[in-house]
């Protein structure tokens, strides 16, 4: 089954749940900067954090938003900036075949248990800038 939504991110496909979904619009995040991301740390939990992050080209990268993981995060929001795509997996190993596809100008939300403590790492072919929201 082929859809195609129009509006959304840059073109691309992406495959979610099985059916390939079409995405065309000129909505360009080239110019997207993290100070200009209108978000209330206080709606979203008391010490959640936002920061940028770059990961190294072909170098799987603990997925973090300052010098440690939140504690008891609940939530990563993670908003790939680049025009490739960006693979989160939940160790070392995390590549193109052991990651969840984040395809360029796309975001994804993992969402865990608080007492879990889950570590991410990120992994791309190129070096690119990712936005980090830990949300407890």
């Amino acid at each position: 089954m082929s859809t195609t939504i129009h509006g959304i991110g840059k073109k691309l496909e992406q495959v979610i749940e099985g059916d390939r979904v079409k995405v065309d619009s000129n909505l360009s995040l080239d110019n997207l900067n993290i100070d200009t991301l209108n978000i209330d740390l206080a709606a979203i939990g008391e010490g959640s954090r936002v920061s940028s992050l770059v990961l190294p080209k072909e170098t799987p990268t603990l997925i973090k938003s300052g010098p440690e993981q939140l504690k008891n995060r609940s939530a990563v929001l993670i908003i790939n900036e680049s025009e490739h795509t960006v693979y989160i997996g939940f160790d070392t190993n995390a590549d193109e075949d052991h990651g969840i596809p984040i395809y360029g100008g796309c975001e994804r939300v993992l969402t865990m248990k608080s007492s879990q403590a889950a570590k991410l790492y990120g992994y791309c072919s190129e070096e690119v800038k990712i936005i980090i929201c830990e949300v407890k």
